[in-house]
């Protein structure tokens, strides 16, 4: 039975063994945005939110959001980081999240990820980040 946790941030030091793993290997695979140390400052600053995919005490999937307001007045729920194993399992658990960003006065979600999570997600397409290292 899976679980989806949302992690408050005082309990960052108490979960981050979970989280770590799962974390890192995302990161590894990102251009430099964040490490596993910018992320969990963030989310003990309250800057991003951390959500764990449980099955009982080990973790699934982690989910990292972050909440932006755009200059506009538009306000998002950006998933900076979503990763796990078993995805079928756990993936229907993001309508928590979504529930949550709504209670939040969230307009919009959103993710730049690479392209299967758009057919994942069953989102909408609207850009794909692209990019060069200099």
């Amino acid at each position: 039975m899976h679980e989806l946790a949302a992690i408050y941030s005082d309990r960052i030091d108490i979960t981050w063994p979970l989280a770590e793993p799962l974390i890192s290997k995302a990161v590894e695979r990102s251009s430099g945005r964040h490490s596993s140390e910018t992320i969990k400052a963030a989310l003990k600053d309250r800057a991003m939110q951390l959500w764990l995919a449980l099955d009982g005490m080990e973790p699934k999937a982690v989910v990292v959001t972050e909440l932006v307001t755009y200059a506009t007045g538009l306000k998002a729920c950006s998933f900076v980081i979503v990763v796990g194993e078993d995805r079928d399992e756990w993936v229907h658990m993001i309508e928590g999240i979504k529930f949550w960003a709504r209670q939040n006065e969230c307009e919009i979600i959103e993710a730049w990820a690479r392209p299967g999570w758009q057919r994942v997600m069953g989102w909408r397409e609207s850009h794909r980040l692209i990019e060069e290292r200099l």
